[in-house]
């Protein structure tokens, strides 16, 4: 029998070395339109759940200026590390691109952010990352740990970590797929499987968190 696939919840690592030394400091302008999460529209179109959806994408026409980020002192903080994280969002240094856009070229929209020292010089490469790809129906709600389930207005589910759970999702299908969301769950949470997680490994990325959410 074929080893069963692997997945894990991938994320900025909050665990470990504090705040990052930065302000993103144009975040209330940089969107033309109001956002949920500072990036989605709050208005859910009653078939977002059908993919593929625009839901997902980061909304570049849409963006009223480039994302800034105001790199502080460090005796406030610390310099930011490849992988970082803002409203839902990630933040990611050129050696993390260049290992997403390796691992799943068709998951992640980029765009290109300001950074600015103290000194008014320019800082280090940064790139906003979204991830685009969803996948509805996916999840066996019964045979999942720790999965708490609402509805929302519209009558679609909503899911989430039960308080102080360990959430351990079933999937009804393998997901064949290296970087996605479960279009159900909030835009905070991303997933990947054990190939993105192996070529993290081996190029030495920083600050890049991996839990296990299903065997």
């Amino acid at each position: 029998m074929p080893k069963r696939a692997r997945y894990y919840e991938i994320s900025y690592d909050y665990m470990r070395d504090g705040p990052v030394e930065w302000e993103f400091v144009n975040k209330d302008t940089v969107n033309a339109v109001p956002k949920l999460f500072g990036w989605i529209s709050a208005d859910l179109p009653d078939d977002y759940l059908e993919m593929p959806k625009g839901l997902w994408r980061l909304p570049v026409p849409e963006l009223a200026e480039t994302p800034r980020f105001f790199l502080i002192s460090k005796k406030h903080g610390r310099p930011p590390r490849d992988l970082e994280s803002t409203n839902g969002v990630f933040i990611v240094s050129p050696a993390m691109k260049a290992v997403l856009e390796a691992v799943d070229p068709d998951a992640c929209e980029f765009v290109g952010c300001e950074t600015v020292l103290p000194s008014g010089e320019p800082g280090r490469e940064s790139w906003l990352c979204f991830i685009i790809r969803a996948f509805a129906g996916v999840v066996d709600e019964q045979a999942s740990v720790d999965l708490d389930i609402s509805a929302r207005p519209n009558g679609f589910p909503m899911y989430h970590r039960s308080a102080g759970g360990d959430m351990n999702l079933r999937f009804i299908q393998e997901i064949n797929a290296p970087l996605f969301h479960i279009a159900e769950m909030s835009l905070h949470y991303h997933f990947c499987n054990q190939g993105v997680k192996d070529a993290c490994k081996a190029a030495g990325l920083t600050g890049v968190r991996f839990r296990p959410i299903s065997w």
